[in-house]
């Protein structure tokens, strides 16, 4: 008897934690509560079935999730194979230099979390050092360390800097993205 990763009687919180490349299947299946409402103390099939979900149909949710699992972590093994990349325009580069410069810093450090409206949001912060798994990308003398998998889920983005009266700061344009929440930090 083989078993799956994603049972009905685990919390949603922790298969959003553990296995973040379903949160875009459980969106479409209507569960919201994955991105900065995750229930902790809700179970998969507590959720389900808070949304009228028989149990037929629970059963049915958690082999599709199961499926997208499998399917997506076969990806991931493709991807190992490919070139990653990471694009950064003139004016992030500019402020990525700059910003490192006054505070001492060698790199903007970019990481993609579970969070966010969307599933799924950028972090940005200045760092001393990179770390074991980062990918260190540099362009017109700026540096970025990012984690392997936050550049796997924007994989040929363009990072740039936007100034403007409401505020300003570091935008990530992600041809992966399937959608983007009304602030922009967070992303499908």
């Amino acid at each position: 008897m083989t078993t799956t990763p994603i049972q009905r009687e685990m919390m949603i919180s922790n298969i959003v934690e553990e296995y973040p490349e379903v949160v875009e299947t459980l969106l479409d299946m209507g569960v919201h509560c994955v991105g900065c409402q995750v229930s902790s103390y809700e179970s998969l099939e507590e959720g389900f079935g808070g949304h009228g979900m028989s149990d037929v149909e629970i059963n049915t949710a958690v082999e599709k999730l199961n499926k997208v699992l499998t399917e997506r972590r076969s990806e991931e093994t493709m991807t190992e194979s490919q070139e990653l990349a990471l694009h950064l325009a003139p004016l992030a580069a500019t402020k990525i230099k700059e910003f490192c410069k006054n505070n001492q810093k060698q790199a903007l450090r970019i990481n993609v979390k579970v969070g966010g409206c969307s599933g799924n949001e950028y972090v940005f912060d200045l760092a001393d050092s990179q770390e074991q798994d980062d990918v260190v990308i540099q362009e017109q003398d700026a540096s970025v360390f990012i984690g392997r998998k936050s550049l796997e889920k924007i994989n040929g983005a363009t990072i740039d800097y936007k100034e403007a009266l409401t505020g300003a700061g570091f935008i990530v344009v992600n041809p992966n993205a399937t959608s983007v929440c009304g602030c922009g930090k967070s992303f499908r």
